[in-house]
């Protein structure tokens, strides 16, 4: 049994991994950051609202990204495809004050979508 023990600190030393490592604090780089990452989530829950809109701005410019570089992906036209996603995202910046709204309108958006798609295709 002494054997394995031996065996084990002198693996575990080879590898860095010791008590007399744990204590050196200069490997935890992450620690001051905490306070700077801890100060940006307290600002965005003090502002509800333009956390909210940056949330939105931020889907809305991804989808739109999407909608714009999918190549042949999307068959449909982008008349349809671009009011669609800004639809559906944009109204997410109000989701706290009218979240009713926000739920019928994307909803609405969503359902509608497909319908839109079809009439703008079959249009000659």
């Amino acid at each position: 049994m002494l054997i394995f023990v031996s065996a084990e600190r002198r693996i575990f030393q080879l590898l860095g991994i010791c008590r007399a490592v744990d204590v050196d604090r200069a490997g935890l780089r992450y620690v001051p950051r905490m306070p700077r990452i801890r100060a940006l989530f307290g600002m965005l829950r003090g502002h509800p609202f333009a956390s909210d809109g940056l949330l939105a701005v931020a889907l809305a410019a991804f989808v739109l990204s999407e909608v714009f570089t999918s190549g042949s992906y999307l068959t449909g036209s982008n008349w349809v495809y671009v009011p669609v996603a800004v639809l559906m995202t944009v109204p997410l910046a109000l989701r706290r004050r009218a979240p009713l709204l926000v739920v019928t309108l994307v909803t609405a958006t969503t359902t509608g979508s497909p319908s839109a798609e079809a009439a703008v295709d079959s249009a000659p």
